[in-house]
């Protein structure tokens, strides 16, 4: 329960706060954009780095704003408040088209090598790299990787359809979902709702998946956006889509799914395929305080199930 009082509180925190600015990966233009709360090109936010293709963003415990260089094969670090490029946290021979990024309960980054098929887990404070996660032929092109409320690591694999999951500790993976509605998928993000949001860029969807049931349902509307790739949730608890194509950003009601319009125009300020998504709350806002709270909230959740899922990998490496 730790864990679940954590992330509600985060999300409420999160949702009432004055101002929340919105960091697009514009992967075409090689920049990471940034937009206000009233929708407005504010202009780009990184600056320096030698950025090659803009991927996956996120705020540290730290408070630094790291970001993958997929075609650099690097994770660039950033101030996260004025966006001043700091240093090349990680790299290395195992970092082969790094994409989606996302902290893990130990406070390790984890970061999906899109072209390596691999995740690799890197130490928070050196960026040297830990281990890999993923038996040859399991995954294919993983985009994007995120922690359930289960203390467990859920993977999005495009080419084979999948989504994975992954003892942090022991290495144990589970394929959870295969084909079905997953279609390319692209980014993952936990919900609110403790459910997982996954992009499904080829067949137009955003599904949600339940580590309760194992289902993995639609639950964008039909025809709410056009080939969605990064995710994020953001004012009001609705989830915002990267559309890629039409270099749009698209605001969904998190309770229906239905659009609730165009919530970045296509094209503002350059944008030009966007990518990934992160908002970033005002500078001093308590609610990167309560980030650091979900963080030792799941570790803590961890613990309690690193037995049992221990129990799943015997299973799995047993077939």
């Amino acid at each position: 329960m730790r864990f679940v009082i954590a992330i509600a509180g985060t999300f409420a925190l999160f949702a009432g706060i004055a101002r929340a600015d919105l960091l697009v990966s514009s992967r075409l233009s090689n920049e990471v954009l940034r937009y206000d709360d009233s929708s407005a090109f504010v202009g780009e936010f990184t600056m320096g780095g030698n950025i090659v293709t803009p991927n996956g963003l996120v705020i540290g415990a730290d408070g630094m704003l790291y970001l993958s260089s997929r075609d650099g094969g690097q994770i660039l670090r950033f101030s996260g408040s004025t966006g001043m490029f700091d240093k090349v946290f990680a790299q290395g021979p195992q970092m082969v088209g790094p994409s989606g990024l996302t902290f893990g309960p130990d406070g390790d980054l984890y970061v999906a090598n899109s072209l390596a098929d691999n995740v690799g887990r890197y130490d928070k404070s050196t960026g040297a790299l830990v281990r890999t996660f993923g038996l040859p032929g399991t995954l294919s092109a993983p985009i994007a990787a995120a922690f359930g409320d289960d203390g467990l690591m859920y993977v999005t694999s495009a080419l084979n359809n999948r989504l994975v999951r992954y003892d942090p500790e022991s290495g144990a993976e589970q394929i959870m979902v295969s084909g079905g509605l997953l279609a390319g998928p692209a980014d993952i993000k936990r919900g609110p709702d403790g459910l997982l949001y996954i992009a499904n860029p080829n067949n137009n969807r955003v599904t949600r998946f339940s580590i309760a049931t194992g289902t993995n349902n639609s639950f964008s509307q039909a025809g709410a956006v056009q080939f969605p790739v990064g995710l994020d949730f953001g004012p009001g608890g609705d989830l915002f889509v990267a559309s890629f194509p039409t270099d749009a950003i698209v605001r969904l009601n998190v309770r229906t799914g239905a659009s609730k319009g165009i919530y970045i125009p296509s094209g503002l300020g350059g944008l030009d395929g966007p990518q990934y998504l992160l908002f970033i709350p005002e500078p001093g806002s308590t609610s990167l305080l309560m980030l650091g709270a979900t963080t030792v909230g799941l570790r803590r959740r961890h613990a309690r199930f690193r037995s049992a899922a221990r129990s799943v990998g015997a299973a799995t490496n047993g077939q």
